[in-house]
């Protein structure tokens, strides 16, 4: 178990998780942890991609990641491939025998939909693995799609978060701070206070480092947070949340 999350604003998107990777059920004998990535991402040159997930056999994680990112980069290079000329005469074609263009968006999804749905099938052992997927393009375009075992579909505008998130300080975090106008940095920020919240108060299934991945709209680009800028923002919100609730507090006792 783990928690990982996805959080979409105006500018892009934040995907993150913690790395700790469980063993067997923390209360057993012999169960352990180790600290394994499971964030990841990759560039192209019309594309940006970053994938997180969570599950209770983490072994899926990394090779799922990875087959969905190959596959996004072997089909822009497909792409890259394919002559002027011949990409003319296919539209024409095609366009001769009613076909209508889809949109970005649509043709997008419908190639990552696939992809995702035919890794579920192979993962039918496994079907409790769940994944977030972001992709940004050129113009603006984007999708954002989530696994949930073997059903494939769009994600929710909303945060995202899987694993386990469904605790009462990550919700409180949530809806005390998330706004869907929130500046990427500011939502990177909000990232980062819910893995550590999930880190300190859910210890026996996450903790170790977080990564933290950006895709900015405006160029379609990916950005990995350092692991010096995580600490230093999860130092702050521990520190800033003590000092911000004891005025709370005293304003409170004063009202009884």
């Amino acid at each position: 178990m783990t928690i990982a999350a996805g959080f979409q604003c105006t500018e892009g998107f934040v995907l993150c998780a913690d790395e700790q990777m469980s063993h067997g059920d923390a209360s057993q004998t012999g169960s352990f942890a180790n600290n394994e990535r499971k964030v990841f991402g990759c560039s192209g040159s019309a594309f940006s991609a970053a994938i997180c997930g969570a599950g209770l056999d983490g072994n899926f994680l990394r090779p799922a990641a990875e087959r969905i990112l190959e596959g996004l980069q072997s089909k822009e290079r497909e792409e890259l491939n394919t002559s002027q000329e011949e990409e003319e005469a296919d539209l024409y074609a095609a366009l001769a025998s009613g076909w209508e263009p889809p949109s970005w968006q649509t043709e997008r999804l419908g190639i990552t939909a696939r992809q995702l749905e035919e890794l579920a099938q192979t993962l039918g052992a496994a079907p409790n693995l769940l994944l977030l997927v972001a992709i940004v393009g050129t113009e603006g375009r984007y999708q954002f799609l989530k696994t949930d075992g073997l059903l494939v579909h769009r994600a929710k505008p909303t945060p995202e978060v899987v694993g386990i998130g469904e605790t009462s300080l990550v919700h409180y975090l949530i809806d005390s701070l998330y706004r869907d106008d929130l500046p990427l940095g500011q939502m990177a920020a909000l990232a980062i206070f819910v893995v550590a919240a999930a880190k300190r108060y859910c210890p026996q299934y996450c903790g170790g480092p977080t990564d933290v991945q950006l895709l900015r709209l405006k160029d379609h680009s990916l950005h990995v947070l350092s692991r010096e800028q995580i600490g230093s923002v999860e130092r702050l919100f521990w520190e800033g949340s003590r000092k911000n609730l004891r005025p709370l507090l005293n304003q409170a006792a004063g009202m009884i």
